[in-house]
């Protein structure tokens, strides 16, 4: 395999780990129930601040949570059966553009947000609800969540030494059609998502025209 095709594959491994982070303020507080992730209903509100909290979680913006803070955090907010499928579109400018799919359960999930949380630099998103449908007196929601980010990527600077990295600007949009359920326990909880997503890699995004 050359150098190109190599750093290809490299980016798109890295993509993969970042975007099964994306499929995803803490939510509303039940004043009866001294647990601040207490929820009996789903409503629009407390909806809307999961997904900024889990997004938070996986793309490592709450730095004071240990890996096994993580694990335990999804553990409780993915259903055992949850599913979670991908189909990607990235483009790095000088190379062709690729394509991938990928399908996760409960623990391929939660593995991938443990490795691939902490890639990221100057991350921000904005989250848009769609079409949301409040289901079973307020136990299981569903809607299409529209996401837009952008940040720095740690790539290799050569896959032959993947400790030499440098942080590379991207941009990226992401459409999901996903489920929402409360648990017997009271956690609102991932129990799948179906997202298609863009994004595209600037390696020369500051960097001057011509070498100096």
């Amino acid at each position: 395999m050359n150098q190109k095709k190599k750093k290809i594959f490299w980016i798109g491994a890295l993509f993969i780990l970042l975007h099964s982070a994306c499929l995803s303020s803490a939510p509303a507080q039940a004043e009866s129930d001294p647990r601040p992730d207490f929820i009996s209903v789903l409503n629009d509100e407390n909806i809307r601040s999961f997904l900024k909290e889990t997004s938070d979680v996986s793309t490592g913006q709450r730095a004071s949570m240990s890996d096994q803070d993580v694990i335990d955090y999804f553990d409780n907010h993915i259903a055992e059966k949850g599913e979670f499928k991908s189909r990607m579109h990235y483009e790095i400018p000088g190379y062709p553009a690729q394509d991938n799919e990928i399908r996760l359960d409960k623990t391929h999930y939660i593995d991938t947000v443990v490795k691939g949380r902490h890639m990221l630099e100057d991350y921000r998103a904005s989250i848009d609800i769609q079409n949301l449908k409040i289901k079973g007196n307020g136990k299981g929601a569903t809607f299409t969540s529209i996401i837009t980010e952008k940040g720095k990527m740690a790539v290799p600077k050569d896959p032959e030494k993947p400790e030499e990295i440098e942080m590379v600007p991207i941009e990226g949009k992401s459409v999901c059609e996903q489920r929402l359920v409360i648990s017997f326990n009271n956690y609102i909880q991932m129990a799948s998502a179906d997202c298609t997503t863009t994004i595209n890699f600037d390696p020369f995004a500051g960097k001057p025209l011509v070498p100096e």
